[in-house]
């Protein structure tokens, strides 16, 4: 390269550098999209979908038929003959031949991440009654346990009122093939006002780690497992405040992970776990998974199913995360070519 040649050289290797950080600023993925964009607009459809919500007067049979979902759902794996001595592996029906099925090792992200997904989880930050019960399978918290709104892996954003929260020890789901202590479910049904197709329920899936270092968990705590009943409980304190903001996550469809195993769930499984100290996880392990009367000592979590031809997306930080790499590997390759035609 002729030495005149270097100044234009930096020039455009500047302006290159301009255009990328102008790309972070704007939001512009790889693919050219301008997701600032996209994200505004579902933020304003958020907007509209919660106004409509508010205010819209729905039909007697509309509100019948959210009612009934909602009541079928809760009723949903608590009849029939079942049990986990087998850890779901001779369950029938929908749960042996169904191809979404839960839970999942999440291992392999098919897909890239998404800066359009939306992921707006607010548990109730006031304090409200449950009605905590030894489901025998679970122990189980009923009651108004928040709202979500969440776009799917297809960017289709639905409004979601929780209804109850679930646990399962050990965890159901995986990441990386990492095994979890035990496994939090919030359970959410679809708002009415939203367009609803073959999934609607959502279950935000909260993983706790034992760590003998960490304190007390409050959440576990005010459940009292050995006696239950009514309990007064703040949810966003006792579990909201526990993980960090904004959360990674990771979305695929999937199914119950109770029999009937109904596939109409989109799951939103938290990448941050929640430490607990062993004396804790105990009493899970106690009902459980040391309990020789609970299915021959196995815990109450189903195996892992196979992904098939599902795509899982990862949401919150990742996409910036990548970008931060992406951005560092080229500014250092920039100097490197600066230096070396300097020096030419």
């Amino acid at each position: 390269m002729c030495i005149r040649d270097r100044p234009s050289m930096v020039w455009k290797t500047f302006v290159v550098i301009l255009l990328i950080v102008k790309m972070h600023l704007c939001q512009v993925d790889l693919t050219g999209n301008i997701t600032q964009e996209n994200y505004q607009k579902y933020l304003d459809l958020l907007d509209q979908y919660k106004e409509n919500y508010l205010n819209q007067k729905y039909s007697s049979y509309q509100i019948h038929r959210h009612h009934r979902f909602l009541n079928r759902i809760l009723s949903e794996g608590a009849t029939g003959e079942w049990n986990y001595s087998k850890s779901g592996a001779d369950w029938t029906g929908e749960c042996a031949h169904g191809e979404e099925q839960s839970p999942i090792d999440i291992q392999s992200i098919r897909g890239t991440c998404d800066n359009t997904m939306i992921f707006d989880l607010k548990l109730n930050s006031s304090l409200q009654v449950y009605n905590i019960t030894n489901e025998k399978v679970t122990i189980k918290g009923a009651g108004n346990i928040g709202s979500l709104y969440a776009t799917d892996i297809n960017g289709t954003l639905r409004g979601y009122d929780g209804i109850q929260f679930h646990f399962h020890a050990p965890a159901e789901h995986r990441i990386e093939s990492n095994k979890y202590d035990a496994e939090l479910h919030l359970f959410f049904v679809v708002k009415p006002g939203f367009a609803v197709n073959q999934r609607d329920a959502a279950v935000v899936g909260v993983l706790f780690e034992v760590d003998d270092t960490a304190s007390e968990n409050a959440f576990l705590k005010a459940l009292d497992f050995g006696s239950p009943g009514l309990r007064t409980l703040n949810l966003s304190e006792l579990i909201q405040k526990k993980l960090p903001d904004p959360i990674v996550y990771y979305s695929y469809p999937g199914s119950l992970t109770t029999p009937p195993c109904t596939e109409r769930v989109n799951w939103y499984v938290v990448e941050q776990t929640i430490k607990v100290p062993s004396s804790q996880m105990a009493q899970f392990n106690n009902l459980w998974k040391l309990n020789p009367q609970f299915a021959g000592g196995s815990g109450n979590n189903r195996i892992i199913m196979p992904l098939n031809e599902r795509t899982v997306k990862k949401g919150g930080l990742a996409c910036e995360e990548q970008f931060v790499y992406f951005f560092s590997f080229f500014i250092l390759y920039v100097f490197i070519n600066y230096f070396i035609f300097k020096l030419l």
